[in-house]
Parts: structure tokens; sequence; C-alpha cells
């Protein structure tokens, strides 16, 4: 696993697997009921076409 985090408030995280998934996380977080925003979510490896829906759970 790997994180960065950029200075706009963008957080990518590498996952097992290939899976990438970029979080907008707003400014008040985590002090506030601000929800973090899911804004992509790629799966790197090549192999694979789709991310795989057993993979993912619900998402807000």
């Amino acid at each position: 696993h790997k994180f960065e985090y950029s200075v706009d408030g963008v957080i990518t995280a590498y996952l097992a697997g290939g899976i990438q998934a970029s979080i907008m996380v707003p400014e008040s977080w985590p002090m506030s009921d601000s929800a973090l925003r899911l804004l992509s979510l790629k799966n790197l490896n090549f192999h694979s076409k789709d991310v795989s829906v057993g993979s993912l759970h619900k998402l807000e």
C-alpha cells in the first residue's frame, strides 16, 4: 500500500491488486461531518480489464 497527498486536498491510494483510488479531502476534515469524496477508482493491473465487483464496497 502507498498513499500520496497533494496540496489541493487529494489523497491517491495505491492498493493491493493494482487498484488506485483518488479521494478528495474537505478542508475541515476530520473535525467536521464532511464526507470524503471518491474522485476515481482505477485498476492499474494491465492483465485485468476491470476492477472486480467483489473488491468494491458501498460508496457514498
